[in-house]
């Protein structure tokens, strides 16, 4: 028995948190003690170059760290980026990619009513009618799991919103035998059928109805509801700093950890479940470190 209460003492000392010089450039919502949220800023969106760079480098260990603790990471791309920076990138890369559209809106938040012929002739009057400003935040899921390469193709705009999720066994398709020449008809014809079937299998991720059943509630009345697949938080720092603990659980019961490139916070947020995550976010900044990459802003962050 006291050897039990000794190894229980010692778990107690190992998970706390850490002092704010061990995760930086990172800042800790300190008076959030349920669970970890962190922000980090002091650029514009888009990112310049090397800012950009060195996120890559780090979201890409995050990742790793993440996959340790048995997470998947997903990608999504917010509509109004795309309309702003990249509509061209996004439509040669979309064949590839295969994006779904749905929502993400703040906890606030709900569809955006179309423009009265008043607003639009206001509009042109003050500068002209965009319209990104009259639409809701429709954001798309790359079906096609290529992370790597859409945040090489996408990330540091300013819309880009990953989530890491613990895996559904669903999405998982099954072994199949194809004959060698249907194989090499799909081969040369462009199509990679085990890339196809496992687009199909994700869109019955157990995440798409549970992204509505806890976020969709302003939207169900709306006739659109039953044809939007998902439904996700549009969250900024305020919005986990004015929720309550219960709340905050309840967003967590969709996904283990979250970031956001998020303009309205002039940097970028992320949140994770466990309030002991600084352990590994330190990891992974020590990971970064040791390979010589350095906060590019770091004189800003101190």
């Amino acid at each position: 028995m006291a050897e039990q209460e000794e190894v229980a003492e010692k778990e107690i000392v190992r998970r706390v948190r850490l002092e704010s010089m061990e995760i930086a450039p990172f800042h800790r919502a300190n008076t959030i003690e349920d669970v970890s949220v962190y922000w980090i800023g002091g650029f514009p969106l888009p990112m310049p170059f090397r800012v950009r760079q060195w996120f890559l480098v780090f979201v890409t260990k995050l990742k790793a760290a993440m996959a340790e603790r048995g997470m998947r990471q997903e990608n999504f791309l917010g509509f109004k980026t795309i309309a702003r920076n990249e509509t061209e990138r996004f439509l040669q890369t979309s064949r590839e990619y295969k994006p779904l559209a749905g929502f993400a809106i703040p906890p606030d938040g709900g569809l955006v009513a179309p423009p009265t012929a008043e607003d639009i002739e206001q509009s042109i009057k003050d500068g002209g009618f965009k319209l990104e400003d009259w639409v809701g935040d429709y954001t798309y899921w790359f079906l096609n799991k290529q992370d790597e390469r859409q945040r090489q193709d996408f990330f540091g705009l300013g819309g880009m919103l990953l989530l890491w999720l613990k895996p559904d066994p669903v999405t998982e398709p099954p072994e199949f035998d194809m004959p060698e020449a249907a194989q090499t008809y799909f081969a040369e014809s462009g199509n990679d059928m085990a890339a196809l079937a496992q687009e199909l299998y994700s869109l019955q991720d157990g995440f798409l109805e549970k992204s509505k059943t806890i976020f969709g509630e302003a939207l169900r009345q709306d006739a659109a509801y039953e044809g939007i697949p998902f439904v996700l938080p549009y969250l900024q720092a305020k919005h986990f700093l004015e929720a309550n603990a219960e709340t905050r659980a309840k967003w967590f019961e969709l996904f283990e950890g979250y970031l956001l490139e998020s303009p309205k916070d002039a940097g970028v947020l992320m949140a994770f479940k466990d309030p002991f995550f600084d352990e590994v976010l330190r990891g992974v900044l020590l990971a970064l470190k040791n390979e010589g990459l350095e906060w590019p802003l770091w004189e800003k962050a101190q």
